[in-house]
């Protein structure tokens, strides 16, 4: 039971924006999920709406194809530093708002993208959002899902209860229409071993400590998954 509660991802969203940051710079260090869907311009003149934007480590790449782009975060400083790294784009709209209480009208957006934050739990709470999220898509609209594939070393790292965790999540939005499209073999990379050493353990616990005994590697393979629902 004690490896369900180590891991501090809440604490680190909403309290610890460094922490993020450090850790959302680290990942996907190729743009593996960009290029993977950016290469058909399905964000070409869209409507998109971003569920959980964070830092905007994806919302720099991808709002520069969109006619309109919504970054929807509940953190204020993670959406300052979002504002920072997009500066550029103007086209941004930012709504700091709880994803069950998304501040637009009903079918206003074409596209809907979140990386790791619409399977929230409780499951209640993860209910509410998919039914947010189901009242402002368009008809004819897409639903896209980035979240964790339950093998590779990333999730060895993580432990047996967070993979059948990773593997239930993807099987719940399976039986609710959406299809795992692609596979991609991302990594991490941490180029300073001890600020790795330090970031990871404050936000999964020793219950890494084995793993990282023996990881003497800047960079960490991490599988990821594109799931799609078209409306």
């Amino acid at each position: 039971m004690k490896e369900k509660t180590v891991e501090k991802w809440d604490d680190v969203y909403l309290l610890q924006e460094n922490a993020y940051e450090w850790f959302s710079q680290s990942e996907d260090i190729n743009n593996e999920v960009v290029i993977a869907l950016t290469k058909t311009n399905m964000f070409k003149g869209k409507v998109v709406l971003e569920i959980g934007c964070g830092s905007g480590r994806y919302t720099q790449h991808l709002a520069k194809f969109a006619n309109n782009y919504y970054a929807l975060d509940i953190s204020s400083p993670l959406l300052e530093l979002a504002k920072k790294k997009c500066y550029k784009i103007k086209k941004i709209e930012y709504l700091r708002n709880s994803a069950e209480r998304i501040p637009l009208p009903d079918h206003s957006v074409d596209i809907i993208f979140s990386s790791w934050a619409m399977i929230m739990e409780p499951l209640s709470l993860r209910r509410r959002v998919f039914k947010e999220a189901n009242r402002v898509i368009k008809k004819c609209g897409e639903i896209i899902i980035i979240d964790n594939y339950w093998k590779g070393q990333f999730m060895d790292m993580r432990g047996s209860y967070e993979k059948r965790k990773a593997k239930a999540n993807i099987n719940w939005i399976n039986k609710r229409g959406f299809v795992t499209t692609n596979i991609l073999d991302s990594k991490f990379y941490f180029p300073n071993k001890a600020e790795c050493i330090t970031n990871l353990r404050y936000i999964f616990g020793n219950k890494i400590s084995k793993f990282l005994e023996n990881f003497n590697s800047k960079y960490l393979e991490h599988k990821i998954l594109i799931n799609r629902k078209k409306i």
